[in-house]
């Protein structure tokens, strides 16, 4: 009997380390892309005068060639705002997972 709840325990202990191991990696992703997307929304930023231009050396007009800009800029931020609510989400999961394991921890203790 004993042996069996030793097994359980050493099961259940073995999913939440890899349940954490999975959050963990979930949330570096989550922090890495979010990153890379609010770096490059900058450099877009920044550069607004070039894209613009560089639109205008294809044969645009002023207002096409900064509408286009308005509308990659649009887009891009509506992907760094879905990208900010997976990183919410991520984190949740990782304090969840966290939580987990020091509630199995004390009762074990």
């Amino acid at each position: 009997m004993d042996q069996d709840l030793t097994d359980v325990t050493q099961d259940r202990e073995q999913a939440l380390r890899e349940q954490l191991r999975q959050a963990a990696d979930r949330l570096t992703r989550a922090r890495y892309i979010y990153d890379y997307g609010e770096k490059n929304l900058n450099l877009l930023r920044e550069s607004r005068e070039n894209f613009i231009n560089s639109l205008r050396n294809t044969g645009l007009s002023y207002i096409e060639a900064k509408t286009k800009y308005d509308n990659c800029l649009d887009d891009q931020s509506g992907h760094l705002k879905e990208l900010g609510v997976e990183l919410d989400y991520a984190q949740r999961l990782y304090t969840r997972a966290c939580a987990d394991m020091e509630t199995a921890a004390a009762a074990v203790s």
